[in-house]
């Protein structure tokens, strides 16, 4: 049968094809599927960078009205929460990031009121290491809630318990090692002239709205109207995340790379980093676990670097409230979990896991255990607080 085409007739009564027609290859579909879906794919990320930086202006602008507000709140900090020292801060921290599901806007606020002298920088400086202590219980409602759905909803759980003893088990000793540092004065000014120009600038750009603030609404409803735009600010850049998918990078319990402590360490740096949100990086790892594409033997070091990199969202409210005091609070914060955590993995690694794992499958395997724990979660902090 000749195919189908559109001939002329040659010499020799020879035809010749104009055109053949031809299926096209699967690089040339996958090409044209490409090209067709490039309108959608920039306007997605378009949207995306319009968002994070509607989310950076609305960070910048809460930061400015929390500093408004939080003298103003020094009474009611001291005389009723009673939020005097290391310990109480570390409790307020905890318990309001486990409250809020969230420890980056804990950390930004404790950041604020230091910055506005409504409490004292030991009580920043717990508050701060407390909302990240507070923040896992967010990875263990997310493993609760993966449970439901019932396959391998123990490792799933597994991750959340892992994510929270590692967190304070690094948290605990950066407190005490970063309490003494400040103590020391080892750290008591770094440099900020640099950020001079910007910070004043955007003062000056803010200073019609926070006027406009001061005089319709009483100093006591600025430091909480800032403490929401604060929420709707990490709402909206959670939205504006790229798509991070562990899962698309041949992830999987049997690759032996993943073995070694430094990669997932740098991994969990590095992906927390781009997201700027520890409940993000953390996040992924439920369900990932929970599909045995990764083991909670691999986890360990991933938690910790996602530990640091969290404060990075921190530091920048630190620069931008462009007090050299409180930079070198966040700083010393950031540089004790560096150290507790190096110091974890270049001493004792495989003993300081292996501890985790088996607390871990200790509360796992005992029903009485796991309430325990939680119960002591929850009540730990308030009674630092009341104590």
């Amino acid at each position: 049968m000749r195919p189908a085409g559109i001939g002329l007739a040659g010499p020799q009564g020879h035809t010749k094809h104009l055109y053949h027609y031809r299926p096209p290859s699967m690089e040339t579909a996958q090409s044209l599927k490409t090209l067709t879906s490039l309108p959608l794919q920039l306007r997605t990320h378009a949207d995306k960078v319009i968002l994070s930086l509607v989310s950076l202006g609305l960070f910048i602008i809460a930061l400015q009205i929390m500093k408004l507000g939080a003298r103003p709140l020094e009474p009611l900090i001291h005389e009723h929460l009673k939020v005097h020292s290391l310990w109480d801060g570390l409790g307020f921290g905890w318990i309001t990031a486990s409250a809020i599901l969230s420890g980056s806007p804990v950390a930004a606020i404790a950041v604020t009121l230091y910055d506005g002298r409504a409490i004292s920088r030991f009580a920043a400086f717990g508050m701060i290491n407390g909302s990240r202590i507070g923040a896992a219980f967010m990875v263990l409602l997310v493993g609760y809630l993966y449970s439901l759905r019932g396959l391998r909803s123990r490792d799933g759980i597994g991750v959340g318990l892992l994510s929270a003893l590692v967190a304070q088990s690094v948290h605990f000793p950066a407190l005490l090692l970063g309490s003494v540092l400040l103590r020391l004065g080892l750290f008591e000014r770094l440099p900020v002239e640099s950020m001079e120009d910007v910070t004043s600038l955007m003062d000056r750009a803010l200073k019609p709205l926070l006027d406009l603030l001061t005089r319709l609404l009483p100093d006591v409803a600025l430091f909480p109207l800032g403490v929401l735009i604060m929420l709707l600010c990490f709402r909206l850049f959670d939205r504006a995340l790229p798509e991070v998918s562990l899962e698309d990078a041949r992830f999987g319990p049997d690759n032996q790379r993943l073995s070694n402590p430094w990669l997932m360490f740098g991994l969990g740096l590095g992906i927390t980093f781009l997201t700027l949100s520890v409940s993000v990086s953390l996040g992924l790892l439920v369900p990932l676990a929970a599909k045995q594409i990764v083991n909670r033997e691999q986890l360990v070091p991933y938690i910790m670097g996602a530990g640091i990199s969290t404060f990075a969202d921190t530091f920048v409210a630190a620069v931008i409230l462009q007090d050299p005091k409180t930079i070198t609070l966040v700083a010393v914060a950031i540089l004790t979990i560096t150290l507790i955590s190096m110091t974890y993995i270049l001493v004792a690694f495989r003993a300081y896991e292996r501890a985790l794992l088996r607390f871990t499958d200790l509360l796992l395997a005992d029903r009485w255990a796991l309430r325990i724990y939680l119960a002591a979660f929850v009540l730990i902090p308030f009674a630092l607080i009341l104590t």
